[in-house]
């Protein structure tokens, strides 16, 4: 792993204290949240299995990206451009006409939406967590990655000839 894949993109130190039989107890908490690129997924499981042997204890989200982002996206518009083509003339001929030059094309932006939930949270019991890491060990003894939907969407409008 390069030192260009690995970023810090938290870091605290935050001073505590404690009163326990008269006596005061001063400590720092320190918090680093790091953002890790992993180029090639075979290590990935291993890679947080390091991390968690290594005394991190918080995993936030593992997100898949593909690094030929832009190829896939060109190939999703251009077979969204050719379905556009075959349908316009589909429905054309259906009328008994052809289809012309394209008189506009427009490609339709993709919009990610984020939900909210506010749940209220009751803090389970150190035998609670455990018995549920329990239950849960078998699915995750490894992460997957899955497959990544890549898509695109047009908009053409044709002269009738």
């Amino acid at each position: 792993m390069d030192a260009k894949d690995i970023q810090t993109t938290y870091l605290s130190l935050q001073p505590q204290s404690y009163v326990r039989k008269g006596v005061r107890t001063s400590y720092f908490v320190a918090a680093q949240t790091l953002s890790v690129t992993v180029r090639d997924l075979p290590k990935l499981d291993s890679l947080l299995e390091a991390l968690v042997k290594a005394g991190g204890n918080r995993i936030d989200s593992i997100r898949y990206e593909t690094s030929d982002l832009r190829k896939y996206r060109d190939q999703a518009r251009d077979l969204a451009m050719k379905a556009a083509h075959e349908k316009a003339d589909a429905m054309a001929h259906a009328l008994g006409q052809q289809i012309g030059k394209a008189q506009m094309i427009d490609e339709v932006p993709e919009y990610s939406y984020a939900s909210a939930a506010v749940q209220n949270y009751v803090s389970p019991s150190p035998a609670q967590i455990y018995g549920e890491l329990e239950r849960l060990r078998p699915a995750m003894s490894s992460t997957a990655a899955g497959q990544q939907s890549i898509s695109a969407s047009v908009v053409v409008s044709f002269e009738l000839i």
